[in-house]
């Protein structure tokens, strides 16, 4: 009974780790400016997984460039002077519907 349990249960449920945690980018003048990427690594649940990035906390203006991929960077268009400090949670889901979640920080800067 236990192992048959086990079995239909997968491998226990997501965890997702980010690398870096905080991404930055920086540009002279006004106009768009990207972050460094960040990559989302997954283990346990059961695959395949998706993930869906939001913006949940601070500036707005900031946009994933890639919504639904495990790597990716965030940017925004900037006036003279301007910076966006954000945070970004990247939403891990299993097969299986299980969840785990990261948050990643990024701080854009125009450096005239």
């Amino acid at each position: 009974m236990t192992i048959a349990v086990l079995c239909a249960m997968g491998r226990g449920s997501p965890e997702a780790t980010a690398f870096p945690l905080v991404v930055t980018g920086a540009r002279s003048g006004a106009g768009d400016v990207t972050t460094s990427s960040t990559t989302v690594t997954v283990t346990g649940g059961t695959v395949p997984y998706t993930i869906l990035w939001s913006r949940t906390g601070g500036d707005s203006g900031p946009a994933a460039t890639a919504g639904t991929a495990f790597t990716t960077a965030f940017s925004a268009t900037l006036d003279i002077g301007e910076s966006l400090t954000s945070e970004f949670t990247g939403l891990v889901t299993d097969a299986n519907g299980a969840t785990d979640t990261v948050v990643v920080t990024s701080a854009l800067y125009e450096i005239s």
